[in-house]
């Protein structure tokens, strides 16, 4: 949690981060999230990976 300090609160729970393929924080939902929500931040970082 602390090298994840800026973006997400340690009592923010729950919270979803999605990560690029460099290890940045690409997206970030905080609470309950729809699969197909995720599923669409998944898809656009893959994208970005090609």
């Amino acid at each position: 949690m602390y090298q994840l300090r800026g973006f997400v609160a340690p009592n923010a729970v729950p919270t979803t981060l999605v990560l690029d393929h460099e290890g940045r924080v690409s997206g970030r939902i905080s609470g309950a999230i729809d699969p197909s929500i995720l599923l669409g931040m998944l898809d656009g970082v893959l994208e970005e990976a090609i």
